[in-house]
């Protein structure tokens, strides 16, 4: 498993260090995969010449030469895209692609971020903070679920064109990335593994509003 989800050389020493057995022999075993960097130099170097693409721009990043501020902010950006599970399993270039078309937004405490009932064609990518999912009902408003870094919503009103289906409202400073609706059916035409997450969220949160209904009507 760890193989095929990560790099192959760290689920090696991954999958050694997670066998049972002596420390000691463990330490011999990791020496087998290599001697590791004797100077923080030499780390870099190795990083630098290494063949994944993100682990490149990490040594430039780091490089003693001296960062650059918008290559440091691309990544954070990157690595921050990369929390979002509906694009976690995206390689570096699509994450690219996706940077390019989103737009950072911030959200103070207490702040609505969309209305239930309004029309929206945004998808929010929760990047920091938490949110809040509430709906009116006859008994007033209900609060639905919580939400927090890695989340993401309002792909309803994206993939339908309907009004926005609840109100999200930010419960601590949020910041987020949105990404316009024709940018992101477009994006789902490119990468059709995304319309996957999509149908995976939306069906837990009908499952989850099946629950809820079902408590109520006990």
């Amino acid at each position: 498993m760890l193989t095929h989800l990560g790099n192959r050389e760290a689920s090696q020493a991954l999958a050694v260090l997670l066998e049972a057995g002596p420390v000691e022999d463990k330490i011999g075993a990791l020496r087998g995969l290599g001697a590791p960097p004797r100077s923080a130099d030499e780390r870099i170097a190795r990083a630098a010449a290494h063949p994944a693409p993100w682990v490149r721009r990490a040594a430039r990043a780091a490089a003693d030469s001296g960062a650059d501020p918008q290559e440091i902010a691309t990544m954070e950006r990157l690595l921050a895209l990369r929390q979002v599970s509906l694009l976690s399993g995206l390689s570096l270039e699509r994450l690219q692609a996706v940077d390019r078309v989103a737009r950072e937004a911030e959200y103070v405490t207490g702040e609505v971020i969309v209305r239930e009932g309004e029309p929206g064609d945004e998808l929010y990518l929760l990047v920091e903070g938490t949110v809040e999912v509430r709906r009116q009902t006859g008994e007033g408003e209900v609060r639905l679920d919580t939400l927090g870094a890695g989340a993401y919503f309002g792909e309803m009103a994206v993939l339908d064109g309907s009004p926005r289906s609840a109100t999200v409202v930010a419960t601590s400073d949020v910041r987020a990335l949105v990404l316009d609706g024709v940018r992101l059916r477009e994006l789902v035409l490119e990468m059709p593994e995304l319309a996957f997450d999509l149908l995976r969220v939306l069906a837990e949160r009908v499952r989850r509003a099946e629950r809820r209904a079902q408590e109520r009507a006990r």
